[in-house]
């Protein structure tokens, strides 16, 4: 026989057997030793150091322990005398297989460890231990290096461990430098202040210390002392074990759902759910996950619908849209956050939509149990899930935003909060059209914000006010005619999340202006004098010099035949007979289609060379003022800013709608429910129009 073929092994863990304890879970009693059967294809050599790793040797096995212990003779193991020669057969490794402690504790020296793959951050790692009476494990010599690779051995994980970085280096919990046993093997490249330790199923006899970010997910390696037990102790025999003498039971606090709240437990498993609504504050899917995990937990996952009925709880018949654990991956395959497989759904009614290009994360639809696609910024409230626990305690769930510390800028001073290198102002009260909020923002040394990235957008959605009464004006406009659109501040569209991934909704009004949705983040074009509240960004250390209001430049060209020229405008009156005479809606709708509106006045200049345009008609005119719904807000059509006004005595009356005179404004009715406005002599319509030149 080829000595070096690749075929399974059998592995034996020698151990001293007390009779009061057994072996290890997946490990086999026999004789007062443990076995351990793989599957594994290697070579001796690879098999015999797979088992030292896990502390043991190739096992030698006459024939009464094949027949004992159930060996397969339809394989072949590197086990005979011919192709092992046994160590240390004499003196095994000090090490006794517990059974008195809860499954997936392993017992290796005078501590227990258990690997947990459960996905969680750094904070919340810590916990969990401390919830199972441990800490995370603390690997300062060799000894403890390699029972932490014994347990993790073969996965292929990251597993955080008890050290963090102290003045740039890596000091354990205990005090002791960080001084692993194999330097090579460190992987420390990034600026991450945990460590954690990893193992491959691919190389399973390789490891690598890697230091990751505190707030990344990660497995992690809790240990716990062992608890003193008053056994009577025996070298290993081929005798079977005796007896043990009495003990005192240990009495362990009972199993209970996370404290606080209105925690509910399922009685098919040892798992808790928490339907969220009205008992926290609403957050995105990626908070939502990790203020579940901080109660030792994560979003909900369900294997059926009972679990599922259990989970939505109270909320059954008055959804609010609800986070649980499920998201859509950039391959577009489906995950629980868990790892658990997916063998469950519930969908609504053309769902997935894996066409939208923003929708990664599942919620309980708003107006039933069914599943639904949406923006993982959005802010919800959620589902948790999360076992059971002994004397469970209250963690810290807060979202802490942090403040921007500069020194100018003293009005608004303490509500600048920072997200990376720039500061953010988020303004509800007063309300500002467009342009006014351009200049409150560079009266407080700023831009309108300006938005580059989905992870820009959570921030400012985790920063504003949920419950607004209005959405926020961001920095994005076209201003002008055809013109395309630009952020205020210079910087390059280079993202963008428009309403229903559609798109602007460009009219063919001179100017556009954008707004921010504070529930959802997504944008929307409006009229630029509604009013609304302001989103401000500045730099850190910015600082701003604003050039003042440049005159306007004439452009070159000339007006078309009929219209006259003034300023870069064209303008003509339509309405000289009577049977042109329109109402103001077909007014408006009639300069479109001269790819023009009506006309709207900013200036003296501009009031007093449309009065002298109606010298030659001597009756009334409409001009482009309106007021929609009978509101007390006046916007031109053409969405410019409303920065100049000419009312006539005891205007304007808002149980009418709008005219102009030759020299005043004034209101009059129409049919519709628009206030709208007019140049107005007295007796008849007219309509003023205007085109860019």
């Amino acid at each position: 026989m080829d000595k070096m073929r690749v075929l399974p092994l059998a592995i034996l863990f020698l151990v001293v057997s007390t009779g009061a304890f057994g072996c290890n879970q997946e490990w086999t009693s026999y004789n007062g030793s443990c076995y351990k059967f793989e599957t594994k294809a290697l070579d001796i050599r690879m098999a015999r150091k797979y088992c030292q790793v896990l502390k043991g040797d190739l096992a030698f096995i006459n024939l009464n322990a094949t027949t004992l212990i159930g060996f397969d003779s339809a394989n072949k193991y590197w086990v005979t005398e011919d192709s092992i020669r046994l160590t240390n057969m004499d003196a095994p490794p000090p090490f006794q297989c517990p059974y008195l402690y809860q499954q997936n504790w392993v017992l290796l020296d005078s501590k227990c460890y258990r690997a947990v793959d459960q996905q969680s951050n750094f904070t919340v790692s810590l916990a969990a231990c401390h919830d199972e009476q441990g800490q995370l494990a603390i690997l300062d010599d060799e000894e403890k290096e390699k029972n932490a690779q014994a347990v993790i051995i073969g996965k292929d994980n990251i597993y955080l461990i008890g050290a963090d970085r102290e003045n740039g280096t890596f000091k354990w919990f205990n005090g002791k430098p960080f001084n692993p046993s194999c330097p090579v093997c460190t992987l420390l490249t990034s600026n991450g202040s945990c460590l954690g330790i990893k193992s491959s199923s691919r190389h399973p006899t390789m490891f690598q210390w890697e230091n990751v970010e505190c707030s990344a997910i990660n497995s992690f390696l809790c240990e716990r002392e062992v608890i003193s037990v008053d056994v009577s102790t025996s070298s290993m025999t081929t005798s079977p074990p005796t007896t043990p003498p009495p003990t005192t039971p240990i009495s362990l606090p009972p199993l209970l759902c996370p404290i606080g709240y209105n925690w509910k437990a399922f009685k098919d498993t040892n798992y808790c759910f928490w339907e969220t609504t009205y008992e926290s504050e609403r957050l995105n899917w990626y908070q939502a996950r990790q203020f579940c995990q901080a109660y030792g937990g994560d979003l909900a996952t369900y294997r059926d619908s009972q679990e599922e009925d259990i989970g939505l709880g109270g909320a059954k018949g008055h959804y609010k849209g609800l986070w649980f654990g499920l998201r859509r991956g950039d391959d577009d395959i489906f995950r629980w956050v868990d790892g658990t497989e997916l063998n469950y759904t519930n969908w609504d009614y053309d769902e997935p939509n894996l066409r939208s290009k923003s929708k990664y994360c599942a919620s309980h639809a708003s107006g039933n149990a069914k599943w639904e696609l949406d923006y993982c910024g959005v802010r919800r409230w959620f589902i948790c899930k999360a076992p059971k626990v002994r004397n469970p305690t209250l963690p810290d769930t807060s979202f802490p935003k942090t403040q921007c510390n500069f020194s100018s800028s003293p009005f608004y001073r303490h509500r600048w909060y920072l997200y990376k290198n720039h500061c953010y102002l988020i303004h509800d009260e007063p309300k500002y059209s467009w342009d006014l909020a351009l200049n409150f923002c560079r009266d407080n040394e700023a831009h309108l914000v300006s938005i580059h990235s989905f992870n820009e957008t959570d921030f400012i959605l985790f920063a504003s006010n949920i419950v607004s009464s209005s959405d926020y004006w961001t920095g994005l406009a076209s201003k002008g005619l055809g013109s395309s659109f630009t952020w205020s501040d210079g910087t390059p569209l280079d993202f963008w999340y428009w309403f229903n991934d559609s798109g602007p909704n460009q009219t063919e009004s001179m100017n556009t202006c954008v707004s921010f949705d504070p529930l959802r983040g997504f944008w929307k074009t409006a009229h630029c004098n509604k009013l609304q509240g302001v989103i401000c960004k500045r730099g850190i250390n910015a600082t701003y010099d604003f050039p003042t209001q440049e005159p306007v430049v004439v452009l070159p060209g000339n007006c078309e035949r009929g219209w006259y020229p003034q300023g870069n405008k064209c303008y003509k009156v339509f309405g000289k007979k009577w049977t042109q005479r329109l109402s103001w809606t077909s007014a408006q709708k009639a300069c479109e289609n001269e790819s023009a509106t009506l006309a709207s006045i900013h200036n003296d200049d501009q009031q007093n060379f449309l009065t002298d345009l109606m010298l030659e008609i001597d009756d009334d005119a409409w001009i482009g003022l309106e007021n929609l719904h009978r509101g007390s807000l006046f916007q031109w059509v053409d969405n410019s800013a409303l920065d100049y006004a000419n009312w006539d005595v005891n205007e304007p009356s808002l149980a009418n709608d709008v005219t102009l005179s030759f020299l005043h404004w004034h209101t009059f009715s129409t049919s519709s429910n628009r206030l709208c406005s007019q140049i107005f002599s007295g007796r008849r319509w007219r309509i003023v129009l205007y085109v860019k030149l």
